[in-house]
């Protein structure tokens, strides 16, 4: 475990940012789906007239984390700012997707 950790912290940091934006782009459609879930109450909701959501959370979600800047900087340390600013970009795509929905 410890190697593997030792082996990102050698890699460049725009690989380190394709990594935070791929690990975005599985997440936002698994976050979607626990939505569902939980809203729904079922391990395994009815969600295949909404699959276009699943492909629309990371289309309009990641260009907002871009343009606020959360792939700006390799975050080591979780401080105030970047807790905020992870805040308001959260915010922001989740508003744009529910105006779209």
């Amino acid at each position: 475990m410890l190697n593997e950790l030792a082996n990102l912290q050698l890699l460049s940091r725009s690989s380190k940012r394709l990594i935070m934006l791929a690990a975005d782009i599985f997440m936002l459609p698994v976050a979607l789906w626990t939505a569902f879930a939980l809203r729904l109450g079922e391990l395994h909701p009815e969600v295949t007239e909404y699959w276009w959501i699943f492909l629309a959370a990371p289309l309009f979600s990641i260009p907002i984390f871009i343009r606020i800047g959360l792939y700006r900087a390799v975050v080591r340390f979780m401080g105030m700012n970047a807790v905020f600013a992870i805040f308001k970009a959260v915010t922001v795509s989740t508003l744009l997707l529910a105006a779209v929905v």
